[in-house]
C-alpha cells in the first residue's frame, strides 16, 4: 500500500462537505425548533388553538355512546378536546425531540473546525496582549 495513505477515521479534521452537512441539518435542527415554538405558543395563546386539535381529530363526526345495562354514556365534546390536546402535545415533544437531535449533531459535524478557529482567536488575542506590553 501507498505509505502516504491514510484512513479516513485516523483524520480528525472534517472535510468540507461533513461541514457543510453539518451546517445544514444544524439549521433544519433550528427551523424545526422555531416551528415547534409558535405550535406552542399559538397553543397557550389560544390563537388557533381549536383549528389545530380539529385537524388531529375531527369532532364533528365523532359521537361515541355507550350503552350498558341501565344507563347510556355519551362523551361530551371536551373529552375529544383534551384527547386531541394530548396527541397535539405528544406530536410536538416528538418534533422537539428531533430538533434536539438534529442541533446537537449539526454541532458536532461543525466543532472541531469551531474549536480551531476559537484557538487561533484565543492566539491573536494573545499577541495582541503582549504587543501593548
Amino acid at each position: 500500500m501507498d505509505e502516504s495513505w491514510t484512513h479516513y477515521s485516523e483524520s480528525d479534521k472534517p472535510s468540507d462537505n461533513s461541514r457543510t452537512i453539518g451546517m445544514g441539518i444544524l439549521g433544519l435542527g433550528v427551523l424545526l425548533a422555531g416551528w415547534v415554538v409558535t405550535i406552542i405558543y399559538r397553543l397557550l395563546a389560544g390563537d388557533g388553538t381549536q383549528e389545530i386539535i380539529f385537524n388531529l381529530i375531527p369532532m364533528e363526526s365523532i359521537e361515541v355512546t355507550i350503552k350498558t345495562s341501565s344507563d347510556i354514556l355519551i362523551a361530551p365534546d371536551s373529552f375529544f378536546y383534551m384527547v386531541g390536546l394530548f396527541f397535539c402535545v405528544l406530536l410536538l415533544a416528538i418534533c422537539g425531540s428531533i430538533a434536539k437531535v438534529l442541533i446537537a449533531n449539526g454541532v458536532k459535524m461543525i466543532q472541531p473546525d469551531f474549536e480551531e478557529a476559537m484557538a487561533k482567536f484565543r492566539k491573536d488575542l494573545m499577541e495582541q496582549k503582549n504587543r501593548r506590553r
